[in-house]
């Protein structure tokens, strides 16, 4: 037999990828018609849903293996596709189970990454990348839209809610956002029990997945996720990818960059495991059943440390507002993600146990001492406020010890997370406005909470103290703050104000019959992503509700994407003007 020529083999690969291109599409829109919206329940439409599905699947394995024989390299080659055929052999291994849903979801995840390969293969998918990889900003924005959108997509199948019809157009928009954000904002019930809000419907286990999936997607970021499964297989970022990540995570290095991203990966996912089996211990005699105990447990944990706030308990966290175990587990998950993969490392390293308090504290970046001294700060000022002024209003009839754990609780949570252990529509107008300002800072950079981020606010407070005290740099623990991240500063901080402004101002002319501080309160925990509410949430109107889409999202992306943008103008030529004086103050 001859051997084929390369010329053949060429051709033969462009006429099955068009075929496998064409059954992938059809299978994944078969995946959705069939499988999510159950179109049709006759047993011809389903086994040509099958055939379909593993047709796409066979012929696109054999595309792949047409390019691993075609290559110089075929090793290489084959180690490119190690996704593929990790979802490969999870088909092979459900098909013929019972579990035709899963088998579904495997074959739609693994024929969408087959067309996106296909697609960055053509011309003008390359140039769309290249042009992608040269904008990280609007790259970050796109990862977190099509999550979003394909959140948003299973929320509407029938299975996602308890009544079999699925969630409305705009409230599976509304629900994917804001667990895509993390941000905790309901407009239906993420769980049906005798509490829950009957005038809203609740979200059925499968609904409740589609969030818990979306919450981790948008703690950690698509970007970290997909580079940490490249690491994770034992490959290298490639040098687009590379250079991508560095300009988001700000490393210097392919080494840093790696480092960084293991570190973050391992520690979300210690910290969350850590937090479930805490959680487990409680809720298991509650729940009675283990199965339902371990998964109310794992969706605490990943909630409280992505600070998304949604709780599967209506009343959020109130009716274990007693239980301290409950209570200092889901505040150390918060405080633990909202303080960011760098501080906790430096907290967490080994070096402290040989070292004295001073010596550690000094050894410390400033970026450390900064968040740590500002997080410190703001919790104590929240407890404080919380504590006397609800003393007798939404703290009544507690005892002591809860009083002071819930004011605690209350301020820990609400700079971003949004779990609440109280009445929060009942509270004293200076404690919104105190729970206003802790919502604007929000946590940390490179962490899992919104807000302006403590370091921003440090650096801007310092920026004010330099100049009241005549001094040229801003300084900070004898070190000088570098002039381009003080305007950074600023930058995020005007933009966030303005934003926070014109949104209010917008759900004040859509909203009419709601309070000013109620929707006050819905805008800045929007924009800070952090899902306090005084319960008006489900009865906006639909343009209230896509303004707060909108607050959701720009909050989640918006300081990323600014500070991505200042930092690429950055890099550009500078040209320098003749001063002007302009008459301030």
């Amino acid at each position: 037999m001859s051997r084929i020529s390369y010329r053949d083999l060429s051709r033969l690969l462009q006429r099955v990828a068009l075929v496998a291109l064409v059954l992938s599409l059809l299978a994944m829109v078969l995946v959705v018609l069939v499988e999510g919206y159950e179109l049709t329940t006759a047993l011809w439409a389903v086994h040509l849903s099958v055939t379909v599905w593993l047709s796409a699947v066979g012929v696109s394995t054999l595309y792949q293996a047409l390019l691993v024989r075609r290559s110089v390299r075929p090793w290489e080659c084959l180690r490119s596709f190690a996704a593929d055929i990790i979802l490969l052999l999870v088909v092979v291994m459900l098909f013929g189970s019972e579990r035709r849903s899963l088998l579904a979801l495997a074959i739609f995840v693994r024929q969408g990454l087959f067309v996106a390969r296909v697609f960055l293969s053509t011309e003008r998918g390359d140039r769309a990348l290249v042009n992608l990889l040269a904008r990280p900003a609007k790259l970050l924005a796109n990862s977190f839209l099509v999550a979003i959108v394909l959140g948003a997509v299973f929320l509407t199948f029938p299975r996602a809610t308890t009544d079999g019809n699925g969630a409305d157009a705009i409230d599976a928009v509304f629900t994917a956002t804001s667990a895509t954000c993390v941000t905790g904002l309901i407009v239906l019930n993420t769980n049906d029990d005798e509490r829950s809000d009957r005038d809203l419907r609740s979200f059925s286990t499968f609904g409740q997945w589609v969030i818990l999936v979306l919450i981790q997607v948008g703690g950690l970021g698509i970007m970290t996720l997909s580079a940490a499964f490249v690491l994770l297989l034992g490959r290298r970022l490639g040098m687009r990818s590379q250079a991508l990540m560095q300009n988001v995570m700000e490393e210097q290095s392919r080494r840093a960059l790696e480092q960084s991203i293991r570190t973050i990966v391992t520690m979300t996912f210690v910290f969350e495991a850590v937090g479930a089996l805490l959680l487990f211990v409680r809720f298991l005699p509650e729940l009675g059943d283990a199965k339902q105990a371990l998964f109310y447990s794992v969706f605490h944990s990943v909630s409280a440390y992505c600070n998304a706030g949604f709780s599967l308990w209506s009343d959020s966290l109130t009716s274990w507002r007693s239980d301290s175990v409950v209570m200092f587990t889901v505040m150390g998950l918060v405080t633990i993600g909202g303080l960011g993969s760098t501080v906790v490392a430096a907290l967490v390293h080994r070096d402290n146990l040989t070292r004295s308090p001073q010596a550690t504290w000094s050894r410390w970046p400033v970026h450390v001492k900064t968040v740590l001294v500002v997080s410190m700060v703001l919790v104590l000022l929240g407890t404080v406020v919380y504590y006397f002024f609800e003393y007798d209003k939404t703290l009544q009839g507690m005892s002591l010890g809860d009083k002071l754990t819930a004011s605690l609780f209350q301020s820990v949570t609400l700079r971003t997370a949004g779990f609440n252990t109280t009445d929060l529509s009942q509270v004293h107008r200076v404690t919104l406005i105190v729970m206003v300002l802790l919502m604007f800072v929000g946590g940390s950079s490179g962490s899992t909470a919104g807000g302006v981020k403590t370091s921003t606010v440090a650096v801007v407070f310092l920026s004010v103290r330099s100049m009241l005290l005549g001094r040229d740099e801003v300084e900070v623990a004898g070190r000088s703050i570098p002039k381009a991240i003080v305007y950074k500063s600023i930058g995020i901080l005007v933009v966030f104000i303005g934003l926070m402004i014109v949104f209010l101002l917008g759900l004040l002319i859509v909203e009419p019959h709601k309070t000013f501080e109620s929707l006050l309160l819905e805008t800045v925990s929007a924009l800070a992503t952090v899902g306090v509410s005084q319960g008006i949430t489900p009865h906006l109107s639909w343009m209230g509700k896509l303004l707060v889409i909108f607050l959701m999202f720009v909050g989640r992306i918006g300081p990323l994407t600014l500070a991505l943008a200042l930092g690429e103008r950055r890099q550009r030529g500078e040209m320098h003007y003749p001063e002007g004086k302009i008459m301030v103050g």
